[in-house]
Formats: structure tokens, sequence, C-alpha cells
């Protein structure tokens, strides 16, 4: 009888858990896999001088709030990611948009200028920051009092 109850418990639970150690693997992996120096949350950390993880009321989150700015990390490969979500933060918020684009590379310059171009064109009340491992290389003068 133990055996069967065993027997039932590795069928129904086994495949679950190997499915849930695959997941896991895989979201643990994507920042090695996509040669990431570090997650983005790392980066969150070093340079966020107010509340991280804002809930907002609509259950998303804003990476950075801090002094009337709402401010999206992304990495610069997913910059049309951080241009939405800051200006859809900043709408919540009530307040202005900060895209900090995380550039690893020195080729990322392709999706920062993408980035500019966007906001360029049309005029959208975004800043840019871009920002690597060991400080910001470009950012408005107004922001700066505000990161660690």
């Amino acid at each position: 009888m133990v055996s069967l109850k065993m027997k039932n418990f590795k069928n129904k639970f086994l495949p679950l858990i190997a499915l849930a150690l695959y997941i896991f693997a895989i979201d643990v992996s994507d920042a090695m896999a996509a040669g990431r120096k570090h997650p983005e949350a790392w980066y969150v950390e070093k340079y966020c001088s107010g509340e991280i993880e804002h809930s907002n009321v609509d259950k998303t989150r804003t990476d950075c709030l801090v002094d009337g700015y709402s401010i999206e990390f992304d990495f610069a490969d997913k910059w049309y990611e951080c241009l939405t979500q800051a200006g859809h933060y900043s709408i919540l918020n009530k307040n202005e948009a900060i895209c900090f684009l995380i550039a690893e590379d020195p080729n990322d310059t392709i999706y920062t200028n993408r980035a500019q171009n966007i906001i360029d064109n049309w005029n959208l009340p975004i800043t840019i920051v871009i920002v690597d491992e060991n400080g910001m290389q470009s950012i408005e003068p107004e922001v700066t009092p505000l990161l660690k």
C-alpha cells in the first residue's frame, strides 16, 4: 500500500517539480545567457536613492521612485520597454519619467541612440540616463542629486 502511494506521488508531483526547477534554471540563467555582467536589480540597488519597487495603483512596480521622478531601469537592448514603462509610471505617479539604460557593451550605443531618436522625434518628456557598472556616462545635470 505504501509503495502504491509513493508511485502515485511520483507520477503526479515529480513532473511538476521537474518543470518548476527547469523554469527556475531558465530564469536564473537569463542574465548570464544574455551576456549580462549584473542583473538589473544590481543597478537599481547601486543607483536608486529613493524607494525601490514602488507599488503602483494598477499593480505594476516602479523600479525607483525619488523626489518627483519615476525611474525605470532596463538593459539598453530593451530600450523600448524602458521608455514605455517610464512614461506609464510617470503618469501613474504624476511626476517626471527617467529611463536608465544599462549599457554593458560599447555596441549598446545602437540602442541608446534609438531611444534618444524616439524621444527627440516625438518630443517625449522622458530623460535618458546611460549607466554601466562603473558609473553614469551621460546624465542631465538636474538628475545628479537624486542618485547614490
